[in-house]
C-alpha cells in the first residue's frame, strides 16, 4: 500500500513540474512571437502574459493587447 501512495506522490510531483515548465514556455513563446512580428514591422504591445489554470488547463491572459500593422493598413 505504501508503494502505491509513493507512486502517486511521484506522479503528482512530476505532473506539477511539467505544468509549471509548460506555463513558463507559453509565456516565452508569446514573447518570441511578439518579437518576430516587430521585426516584420508589426506593432505588438501587451503587458506580461499571465498563465493560470493549474492543474488541468493553461489559461493565458493578455492585459491591454494592441496589434497594429501600418503596412497592411490595420
Amino acid at each position: 500500500m505504501a508503494g502505491v501512495a509513493g507512486g502517486i506522490a511521484i506522479a503528482a510531483a512530476g505532473y506539477t513540474g511539467y505544468w509549471f515548465v509548460a506555463a513558463g514556455t507559453i509565456g516565452e513563446r508569446l514573447g518570441s512571437w511578439a518579437e518576430e512580428q516587430r521585426a516584420l514591422g508589426v506593432i505588438v504591445e501587451t503587458d506580461e502574459p499571465e498563465v493560470s489554470g493549474f492543474p488541468l488547463r493553461f489559461d493565458v491572459v493578455l492585459t491591454d493587447p494592441m496589434i497594429d500593422d501600418p503596412a497592411a493598413g490595420w
